[in-house]
């Protein structure tokens, strides 16, 4: 049997969230005290026509942050992620777990 040690994402309402969770939200959006906390914000880049690197979106950047976050113990401990977000959001959310390298060396679709 393998164990895959990575954490889990998944995506629900912010009713869904319990212990263990951290929380992944749109821009504005309360949050419950005691989780860690995550916003869909893209982070400025650099300007047009820029070829040292490409940009990272938003849940890709967003979810690096929460992993560095807990890795310093700045956040409470988590084992899973939950995405409160809308179709277009948990979309992205897919994209940054299946196609950026980073995100998906620590994370994995619930």
């Amino acid at each position: 049997m393998r164990i895959d040690a990575r954490i889990r994402v998944r995506v629900g309402s912010l009713a869904d969230a319990g212990q263990g969770d951290a929380l992944l939200l749109p821009p504005g959006t309360a949050a419950p005290a005691g989780l860690a906390v995550a916003w869909l914000e893209p982070a400025p880049g650099h300007a047009a026509g820029c070829a040292c690197c490409l940009p990272r979106n938003a849940a890709a950047q967003a979810l690096g942050a929460l992993f560095v976050r807990r890795a310093r113990g700045e956040v409470p401990f988590f084992s899973t992620v939950l995405a409160a977000v809308g179709p277009d959001d948990a979309r992205e959310i897919g994209a940054a777990l299946y196609a950026d390298p980073l995100v998906s060396a620590r994370f994995r679709a619930a």
